[in-house]
C-alpha cells in the first residue's frame, strides 16, 4: 500500500471521529440548554386584560417590579419574560403596540445567510454564534405562533457556473447549522435544486437569459405586527400558566421622561395618555428602555451624560401585484449593487419587494425616497423580464422603517456597528436599555436583558421563576374548537379550519384562510361575531379584509384609533393605501360609532389617517410620486396633501 493511500485512508479515518465527535458534543450542548416546551395541560387561561381604562388605573396606583418603554417587538417580549417569571411589569407604548420598526420589517424569520458566509469567510467566531441563535430562535418562532408565522420557500435563481457550487454549499451549511442548533428538528423542509425550466415555472416573470436554475432554501416569514399584538396579549393574561403575573400594558401612553429616587436611580416614568392629554407618574423598581431607534432619547433624558449609540438605517419596501411572486414560494437576489440582498416574498395576497440600508434621520413615521424605491425597481429590471415604467405603475404601496443599528459600547471606536443586540445598564440611574437585535431574535433579547438586569439590580427585584418563555404558545395558538397543540402541522389545521369557516359562515374560502392565518383558534369565534353584528364582507377588492375585523379590533384587541385598525390590527394600509384612504369615511364612521366619538373626534382621526397613509407611499413631502396602474375595480382617490 502506497503512502498516499495510508495517508488517505488515516485522514479519513480521524477526520470522521473528530467530525463525529464535534457533532456529538455539539448536539449534546444544545440538548442540555433547551428548556423543555410547556404540554398543553399547562396553559390555564387564555383571557387577556385589555380594558384599557382599569390598565391606567393600575400604572397610577400601584407599585411595578418592572416599567417597560416601547410596545415594539422588543419590549413586548420584555413585558412577555417578565409576565412569565412572575414579575410584576408594566408596558407603555407612544402610538400603539409595534407602530414603529415593529410593523415594516420585511416580514422574514431567518437565521442570516450573509452573516454565515461572513463568519465562514472571516473566521468570525461571534458571527456563527449569531447565527446558531437566530436558527433556534427561528424554530421558536414557527412554533409559538404557527397560525401567524409559516415555513417560506424561497428561490435563488443562479446565473454563474461557479455560484451554483457556492451558493449550493452554502445554503446546505446553513441548513445544517438550523438542524444542529433545534436538534434535527427545524420545522423547515431541505434546500433543493431547482432546474431551469421550473424555476421559470415558478417565476414566469423571471428574466432566462443566462439562467442556469435555481437553489430552493426555506426560511420562516410572519404577521409581523400581529405577532407582536398577540405577544402584548398573553403578556396580559392572568395565570397563563402557573406563577404567572399578568402585566398592565397601555398602548398610547407616552412616557414623557423618566423618574428618579434621592439616590438619583430610576424609580419610574411620567407619562402622558395620549387620549386624553392627562399625566401621571408610574412607580417602578427598575425601567426597561425598549424603544429601538429612539433608545438614545430615554437614555440621555435619565443621565445626559451617557454617549449616543443608537443611528438609525431605512429600509424600503415596495409592494406588487402577488403577480411578481409565486404563491407558494419567494425569491432572492443573491447581491444587489451595494452589497445587499433583494427579497421578492408573497405576503396578504401581495409581493412584498425590499430592502434598501441606508443612513435616515429619527422620525416616527418615515417615508420612503423617491431615490429608495427606484434603486428597487433598477435591481428589479435586471431580473425581471419588465422594464422600469411597467414596475413603477404596478407599485400598489411603498413603507420604510428604521432599523437601529449599535455602535459597540465596549469599543474605544464608537463608530464601529454591532450586527448583535446590546443591553447596556447606566450604572449612575440603573436604567436598563435593550438596543439593536432584530425580529427574529426578539425572545432571545428579553431573556439577555431580564437576565442581566435582574443581576445588576439584585436586591431590588427577585424573580420567583426563570425565564419560562421558550417554545411558550402565544395566544391564538390553542384553546377552542381548533387547539393547534405542539408539533402540529397547522397547514394542515389552517386547512380544516377555512373549509370549516366556509362551510359554517358562508366565509369565502380565500377569505376564511386570512382569518385562520391572522386570529387562529379565535378565528370561528371572530366568524360567530361577524354573523352577529351581519358584518362578514369584504372592505376591499382583491383583499380579505372584512369588516367585522374592525369591530373585533376595537372590542377585543385594544385598538383605539384608526390608524390602529387600518395599520396595525388588519394590514391593508400597508398593501393598498389608495383603496383604504377611499373606504376611511366608513371605517372611522364603524369605528366613532362604536366608541361614541363625537364629530370634532371623527375628523380628527380621519386626517390622521390620511396623513399616515401619505407615509405608504413614496415621495418627497405631501406629496407622492406613486403612479398605479388603473384597473377597472380600482377607486380614483389622489394621496396627495388636501
Amino acid at each position: 500500500m502506497s503512502f498516499a493511500t495510508r495517508l488517505l485512508g488515516k485522514t479519513v479515518k480521524y477526520g470522521t471521529v473528530v467530525g463525529g465527535s464535534a457533532l456529538g458534543v455539539s448536539c449534546g450542548y444544545v440538548y442540555f440548554t433547551t428548556p423543555p416546551a410547556i404540554p398543553a395541560s399547562g396553559y390555564r387561561n387564555f383571557t387577556p386584560r385589555t380594558d384599557r381604562k382599569e390598565s391606567l388605573d393600575r400604572l397610577k396606583n400601584e407599585v411595578f417590579d418592572i416599567v417597560v418603554v416601547g410596545g415594539g417587538a422588543t419590549g413586548a417580549s420584555v413585558a412577555l419574560d417578565g409576565a412569565s417569571r412572575g414579575l410584576k411589569v408594566a408596558l407603555l407604548e407612544r402610538e400603539d403596540f409595534s407602530s414603529g420598526t415593529s410593523s415594516r420589517s420585511t416580514k422574514l424569520l431567518h437565521g442570516g445567510v450573509r452573516y454565515l458566509k461572513d463568519a465562514i469567510f472571516n473566521l468570525d467566531y461571534k458571527m456563527l454564534v449569531l447565527v446558531y441563535e437566530a436558527l433556534r430562535e427561528r424554530a421558536h418562532m414557527l412554533h409559538c405562533s404557527p397560525f401567524m408565522t409559516q415555513p417560506l420557500a424561497i428561490l435563488m435563481p443562479l446565473y454563474k457556473p461557479w455560484d451554483i457550487l457556492m451558493m449550493w454549499a452554502g445554503l446546505k451549511m446553513y441548513e445544517f447549522c438550523g438542524n444542529i442548533a433545534t436538534l434535527f428538528s427545524p420545522g423547515l423542509p431541505n434546500s433543493y435544486w431547482v432546474s431551469k425550466s421550473n424555476s421559470l415555472h415558478m417565476f414566469p416573470l423571471l428574466k432566462n437569459e443566462g439562467l442556469l436554475g435555481s437553489v430552493m432554501y426555506y426560511d420562516g416569514q410572519q404577521n409581523d405586527s400581529r405577532v407582536c399584538l398577540h405577544i402584548a396579549m398573553t403578556a396580559a393574561v392572568e395565570n397563563y400558566i402557573d406563577g404567572w403575573e399578568a402585566a398592565t400594558v397601555a398602548n398610547h401612553t407616552n412616557v414623557l421622561s423618566v423618574t428618579k429616587d434621592e439616590q438619583g436611580m430610576c424609580s419610574g416614568v411620567k407619562a402622558k395618555d395620549e387620549l386624553t392629554g392627562e399625566t401621571f407618574e408610574v412607580t417602578g423598581k427598575m425601567v426597561i428602555n425598549a424603544t429601538g431607534p429612539f433608545s438614545d432619547i430615554i437614555r440621555k433624558d435619565a443621565n445626559p451624560e451617557e454617549r449616543e449609540l443608537v443611528a438609525a438605517a431605512a429600509g424600503a419596501h415596495l409592494v406588487m401585484p402577488k403577480s411578481y411572486s409565486s404563491p407558494a414560494c419567494g425569491m432572492l437576489i443573491p447581491e444587489t449593487a451595494d452589497g445587499r440582498v433583494l427579497f421578492y416574498l408573497p405576503w396578504e395576497g401581495n409581493t412584498v419587494v425590499g430592502t434598501t440600508d441606508v443612513k435616515s434621520d429619527l422620525t416616527p413615521l418615515p417615508k420612503p425616497t423617491t431615490a429608495e424605491l427606484d434603486f428597487i425597481v433598477e435591481e428589479s429590471v435586471k431580473y425581471l423580464s419588465l422594464n422600469k415604467e411597467d414596475i413603477r405603475q404596478d407599485i400598489t404601496a411603498a413603507w420604510s422603517g428604521l432599523r437601529p443599528l449599535v455602535r459597540d459600547p465596549k469599543a474605544a471606536d464608537t463608530s464601529k456597528m454591532s450586527r448583535d443586540h446590546e443591553v447596556v445598564i447606566d450604572s449612575t440611574t440603573g436604567l436598563v436599555s435593550i438596543m439593536g437585535g432584530k425580529w427574529t431574535t426578539c425572545r432571545l433579547m428579553a431573556e439577555d436583558c431580564l437576565n442581566k438586569a435582574l443581576d445588576h439590580h439584585r436586591g431590588r427585584v427577585s424573580a420567583k421563576y426563570g425565564c419560562r418563555t421558550f417554545r411558550l404558545a402565544l395566544l391564538g395558538s390553542h384553546g377552542g374548537k381548533f387547539s393547534v397543540g405542539h408539533g402540529y402541522d397547522f397547514d394542515v389545521l389552517a386547512d380544516r379550519m377555512a373549509m370549516e369557516l366556509n362551510r359554517s359562515y358562508g366565509v369565502d374560502l380565500d377569505d376564511a384562510v386570512h382569518l385562520t392565518k391572522s386570529y387562529g383558534t379565535y378565528a370561528p369565534e371572530l366568524c360567530e361575531f361577524g354573523q352577529t353584528t351581519n358584518t362578514l364582507s369584504p372592505l376591499l377588492p382583491r383583499q380579505s379584509f372584512l369588516r367585522t375585523e374592525i369591530l373585533w379590533a376595537i372590542d377585543r384587541e385594544m385598538a383605539e384609533s384608526a390608524v390602529d385598525v387600518i395599520a396595525y390590527r388588519t394590514r391593508m394600509a400597508f398593501v393598498d393605501p389608495v383603496g383604504t384612504k377611499a373606504i376611511l369615511p366608513e371605517i372611522v364612521s364603524i369605528i366613532g360609532d362604536r366608541k361614541g366619538w363625537d364629530k370634532k373626534k371623527r375628523a380628527a382621526e380621519m386626517e390622521k389617517a390620511k396623513q399616515f397613509l401619505r407615509t405608504m407611499t413614496y415621495g418627497e413631502g405631501q406629496t407622492t410620486a406613486m403612479v398605479r396602474r388603473r384597473t377597472y375595480r380600482d377607486v380614483p382617490v389622489s394621496m396627495s396633501a388636501e
